[in-house]
């Protein structure tokens, strides 16, 4: 009987063990914003660290220290920030974010947002972190990392890296994991009223380099358009940012927000928007605003290409062919055919179920899955 009992006890014992809480995962992000590049990669990560903080994990920023950099405003959002100087030889950008981050590792992931980075740069990286994961949409050069990510190529379309990614490599490739901060999807998606445009929203990315924010404002410039409710949003690295707020600083119905902090909230109150074909198009798509896209730079063609082929926007085309009389014909046929806004807006939210990023911080806490 007291061997029974002693057997009891101890199982009740081991019962009793409270089990090691799971490690929390470290992550380096190499990503860059500027005047030049924009802000999107920043902001494509941050949904993915923003993600991980709320499972417990950290994240470290490495960027070139270039104008509109954005370092100040991650480091505001709660995360260290290593500014490195601006190289063009990938070798030396890898030992300058070594270096740079050499106090805050240990690492469990590398995690790399950049056009201008390839399997050279990540080949030099290796050592940074335990493993490699890159997200890329553009499909013309190489990489050498333990996870891919491709959100913007359909799942149907995965073969085309496989002369660019080592055959081991994971790969998360379609639809299913376009990243969207939680800023969109912590609240219910809003039930839209197609029926008439009376708030217009005008986001030309975060830089703007050919200065189409100035051209749509001038299309706009019309008696038929005075009644209409604008806003502006324009980001930090905005080289025209001093004149755009002289320009609207007295506009009655026109409004400039600078980096904004819930650009989800402009895209919410609006019923049309005229924007940037960048990555801010998921973010359309997911709230159902239907949108004219202008393609600002090379980078942006194949994502308007099709999501316009999908019926989800409607494909301006390239900044540098567009008129103002052009704009403004395009504002006047999207405003008074509201049978294209509701299809545009339905099929846009057809596309994306909010879970990506989820699906992808899953894949970096069990990589060997």
């Amino acid at each position: 009987m007291i061997a029974w009992i002693s057997s009891v006890r101890k199982f009740i014992a081991a019962e009793s063990v409270v089990p090691d809480p799971k490690p929390t995962l470290r992550l380096l992000v190499r990503a860059d914003a500027s005047s030049r590049l924009g802000s999107g990669h920043v902001l494509r990560s941050l949904a993915l660290t923003e993600e991980l903080r709320c499972r417990g994990g950290e994240a470290i920023f490495v960027c070139r220290d270039a104008p509109g950099h954005l370092a100040d405003w991650i480091r505001d959002r709660g995360y260290p920030v290593r500014l490195i100087e601006a190289l063009d030889c990938p070798e030396a950008d890898a030992q300058a974010t070594r270096q740079a981050a050499a106090a805050d590792g240990p690492f469990d992931w590398l995690w790399v947002d950049h056009y201008h980075l390839d399997a050279r740069w990540e080949r030099a990286a290796r050592g940074l972190a335990r493993r490699t994961a890159a997200i890329d949409d553009m499909a013309d050069r190489p990489h050498d990392v333990d996870l891919f990510v491709d959100y913007t190529h359909p799942a149907s379309e995965a073969a085309l890296y496989d002369p660019l990614l080592p055959a081991g490599t994971r790969r998360l490739i379609g639809h299913d994991y376009v990243f969207l901060r939680r800023e969109f999807t912590d609240r219910p998606v809003p039930e839209r009223d197609y029926s008439s445009v009376k708030r217009l929203l005008v986001m030309q990315g975060g830089s703007d380099p050919p200065g189409m924010t100035d051209r749509v404002l001038d299309a706009l410039d019309a008696p038929e358009f005075a009644d209409l409710r604008v806003d502006v949003a324009v980001g930090l690295s905005n080289l025209r940012l001093t004149a755009l707020r002289r320009r609207l600083g007295d506009c009655p119905n026109r409004q400039l927000h600078v980096q904004h902090l819930r650009p989800s909230d402009l895209m919410r109150q609006a019923d049309l928007c005229i924007g940037a074909g960048g990555m801010t198009s998921w973010e359309r798509c997911y709230l159902g605003l239907p949108t004219l896209a202008i393609v600002i730079v090379e980078n942006q063609m194949h994502i308007t290409n099709m999501l316009a082929a999908y019926g989800a926007l409607q494909n301006l085309g390239r900044s540098e062919n567009l008129s103002i009389v052009a704009l403004r014909e395009h504002l006047r046929w999207a405003i008074a055919d509201d049978i294209w806004r509701r299809r545009s807006g339905t099929l846009g939210q057809h596309l994306i179920d909010g879970h990506g990023v989820c699906r992808v911080i899953d894949a970096l806490e069990n990589p060997t899955l």
